[in-house]
């Protein structure tokens, strides 16, 4: 798929309808903040109205920015990222170095990560498109990698799942895997569970379990003890999801009894973790223990639940439960999440 027809297939779902926002919310909808912001950003003329920055400047703004998505600060992020990707295209105008086009794509990766968050639209995949734009302008092959993962996830949010798995193959074979860099190892583990997920979004059962079979064994080439647990803890959380999709919620939840919580790198990443864990629950017919997850996620990780769409939808779907009764904190849960019951 060429990036006009992409771009076009995405704008076909328009800019992404925000969960209704009760009155008394006590906290902005981050949500609907991040599509505001976001798509101001993204269809107005980027960098037009920002100074340049000197890239070691930028490129500290930039790992602040990961910080805080890591941490699942999406208010925060709401504000920030519009004005880091706006900077980051003005210092690619004064400055068009390969050094300045991969601080560009990365800015753009991290709002396609941000607004995967959200319900689909044509602002992730906008998002995602200028990522691998710039990262081929950077001329670094783990750069690109990164950038097609989000251009992988893109598709597969608007339904192109055979795209979604060949962007996601074609990332892995150009990326160039060495011994003395484990982390490029570890972003394959990536790209393989991105298009095992992809195959099963398609139904493809065979496909998918193939990819994260892959997955596992580049995960096994790493030496680098850290990183292939990392690795590892990654291909079986990403699991969750793919059995999920595909109805299994049996194996789904014996995925997820085998990932260490406390293992997981980051907020976001539990926060994920718990949200996947609570849907598989749900699959399964247990919505009281979808609702327990669901409160640990938040424990863990109120960002996430606030603002991540399944997690809000999860929750909504909850308040209809036959056993909602028996779910005294769902109220202020739902309130929390800006969802009217």
């Amino acid at each position: 798929m060429d990036r006009r027809a992409f771009l076009g297939a995405a704008g076909a779902f328009g800019v992404a309808a925000a969960f209704t926002q009760p009155a008394a919310a006590a906290e902005p909808d981050p949500a609907v903040l991040l599509e505001r912001r976001m798509s101001s950003c993204l269809f107005t003329t980027t960098g037009a109205n920002a100074a340049p920055m000197p890239a070691v400047e930028l490129r500290a703004r930039l790992d602040r920015a990961r910080v805080g998505f890591d941490a699942c600060r999406y208010v925060w992020l709401s504000d920030e990222l519009p004005r880091l990707v706006s900077t980051a295209e003005a210092s690619m105008a004064a400055t068009p170095t390969a050094e300045t086009a991969a601080l560009a794509s990365t800015s753009y990766q991290l709002a396609a990560h941000a607004l995967a968050k959200l319900l689909v639209s044509g602002l992730q995949p906008m998002a995602a498109d200028r990522a691998v734009h710039r990262a081929q302008q950077a001329d670094d092959p783990l750069v690109l990698a990164q950038a097609r993962r989000v251009l992988s996830t893109a598709a597969r949010r608007i339904g192109d799942y055979e795209q979604a798995e060949r962007v996601g193959i074609r990332a892995i074979e150009d990326l160039p895997l060495r011994q003395d860099h484990p982390a490029t190892w570890r972003h394959a583990v990536e790209l393989w569970c991105v298009a095992g997920y992809a195959a099963a979004m398609r139904d493809d059962r065979d496909r998918s379990v193939e990819c994260y079979r892959e997955a596992a064994a580049v995960a096994d080439r790493i030496s680098d003890h850290h990183q292939l647990r990392r690795a590892r803890d990654y291909a079986l959380a990403h699991q969750i999801s793919s059995a999920h999709k595909l109805g299994d919620s049996a194996t789904a939840l014996d995925a997820a009894r085998k990932v260490r919580l406390d293992a997981l790198p980051t907020t976001e990443r539990k926060g994920r973790y718990l949200v996947d864990l609570a849907m598989a629950w749900q699959q399964h017919g247990h919505d009281d223990q979808a609702y327990r997850a669901v409160l640990l996620a938040e424990h863990h990780a109120p960002g996430e639940v606030h603002t991540r769409s399944s997690a809000r939808q999860l929750i909504g779907s909850l308040t209809t439960s036959p056993r909602h009764g028996a779910m005294p904190e769902l109220g202020g849960l739902a309130r929390r999440a800006h969802i009217t019951v």
